[in-house]
């Protein structure tokens, strides 16, 4: 058995699948690794009556990342709302076709390294058998 082994392709539904994500993915115009967050905040003006309540805070949309070990946040205007929920929503799908990828190259990693002890217990099993009756 050589070093150079080539390892056994995926089966085809599973190729198949592969490359329909892939393009799907290639489809999205941006992937941000942020959470999206409503949140709540003051004005700033002494006459509003956001400054003298809370209830009455303003509602505000922003994303929160981090920077250099740093939690950040970037206000997001109501007019790039949905801009910015598709982004973090296909980054989370990025994120979770990766790790069944992932997963799925883990598995037939793993059966290979098993069916290559298999066969090189039954090889060496043949050889000791062959060996001992000459």
């Amino acid at each position: 058995m050589s070093a150079s082994r080539s390892i056994q392709p995926a089966p085809r539904a599973d190729k198949r699948r592969a490359r329909e994500d892939a393009k799907s993915l290639a489809a999205c115009d941006q992937l941000i690794k942020a959470s999206l967050n409503r949140i709540r905040v003051t004005c700033g003006k002494p006459s509003c009556r956001c400054a003298r309540n809370p209830r009455f805070r303003h509602k505000s949309l922003s994303f929160t990342y981090k920077l250099k070990g740093h939690s950040m946040c970037l206000h997001v205007p109501e007019n790039m709302e949905q801009a910015a929920r598709q982004a973090a929503a296909d980054y989370a799908r990025l994120k979770k076709l990766v790790q069944q990828l992932s997963d799925a190259n883990m598995k037939k990693f793993r059966r290979d390294i098993q069916a290559m002890k298999t066969k090189s217990r039954k090889s060496r099993a043949f050889r000791l058998g062959g060996s001992a009756m000459a």
